[in-house]
């Protein structure tokens, strides 16, 4: 279900990422923010070696998470014009309880976005300004439990919003952002097979800093 989102965020990002020519009347701007993030769900399948399978909906958890993150953005300042960046993040959550162990589990993820969209209101001017964002993201990363050693790739997709202060240079900000998100853990032991499938989605909330360029 979710996959099938993937080739229309493609389809959409990649005109605006080929238009952009990172010309010298372009400009870059490097940001670091943090915020909450979407704690996963989780579904859990335990298939024991004797045959049988048991199905198990994990507990209540966080309802959200914590995203720190650094992204590096160019921009064509027209007012308007086309954006692309990427963001590298890390991420900690904590995911419900259920029969097979207790109390709750931790889950760490670091990962990659790559965005594309249009900005308004940005000018390349120095002085007191502001501009918003709205741009597609795509992004794939490594997520593990904290206890155990399993871990398996975890896949992003969503859209996200942006208003910002500019003032000289710096820029100051507050995004939000609507995220669906998947990952399927698989362990082993000796008595059985146990499959985690997570699946994310809802609004994530950061504040964002940095310098242009």
């Amino acid at each position: 279900m979710h996959r099938c989102g993937l080739p229309v965020i493609f389809s959409l990002m990649a005109p605006m990422a080929m238009a952009q020519d990172f010309t010298p009347d372009s400009l870059w701007s490097l940001r670091a923010g943090l915020g909450s993030d979407v704690t996963p769900k989780v579904r859990e399948t335990i298939e024991p070696k004797a045959g049988g399978e048991t199905v198990v909906n994990w507990g209540s958890a966080d309802s959200q998470g914590r995203r720190f993150h650094v992204g590096l953005w160019n921009y064509r300042p027209a007012p308007s014009g086309f954006l692309v960046g990427v963001e590298v993040a890390y991420t900690t959550a904590t995911l419900g309880g259920s029969s097979s162990f207790e109390g709750s589990q931790g889950y760490r993820k670091v990962s990659g976005d790559l965005l594309a969209g249009w900005q308004w209101g940005l000018t390349g001017e120095r002085g007191v300004r502001g501009h918003v964002e709205v741009t597609p993201l795509v992004g794939i990363g490594q997520g593990w439990l904290t206890v155990g050693d399993a871990r398996a790739l975890a896949y992003e997709y969503g859209l996200r919003t942006g208003a910002y202060v500019d003032e000289r240079g710096w820029t100051a900000g507050v995004t939000l952002s609507y995220i669906r998100g998947w990952s399927t853990i698989s362990t082993s032991s000796a008595s059985a097979d146990n499959t985690l499938k997570l699946t994310a989605e809802g609004f994530r909330f950061g504040l964002e800093a940095g310098y242009s360029f």
